[in-house]
């Protein structure tokens, strides 16, 4: 579902600024790493903090503070994005963005690691 919405911010983008294709290419790989680690870390959330017994359908919905999170991590993700344009901002373009998705490749390949290393922990979890 993050491609999707990668791909319809892209083409709006493309429409309105006249971005050049490595352009696109370089920020749909930014967007990317970025929601491939969204996704990771909120797996991660769920598993750590599993609600599995609900009265209502109303209450799966609206009483799961789980929900939060991903709010929580785009911000942190904005901040991230703003501090790099102002740390970044006297070099090229295509460089600072080939950073930033390396920094986010590089933080997806440690939770990975750290979700491969506890997933029996964490699973433990929802058996319970």
């Amino acid at each position: 579902m993050n491609v999707v919405t990668i791909i319809i911010s892209l083409a709006m983008a493309q429409y309105l600024l006249h971005l050049p294709i490595l352009t696109l290419v370089a920020l749909m790989l930014v967007a990317t790493s970025m929601g491939v680690l969204q996704s990771i870390l909120m797996i991660i959330v769920d598993l750590k903090r599993p609600k599995l017994n609900w009265d209502s359908e109303y209450a799966v919905a609206k009483q799961n503070l789980n929900l939060v999170f991903p709010m929580l991590l785009a911000m942190i993700n904005i901040l991230i994005l703003v501090g790099a344009v102002a740390l970044l901002e006297n070099i090229n373009v295509y460089m600072g963005l080939t950073i930033l998705a390396i920094l986010y490749i590089i933080a997806t390949v440690m939770i990975n690691r750290y979700l491969y290393k506890r997933q029996n922990e964490l699973a433990d979890k929802i058996l319970m």
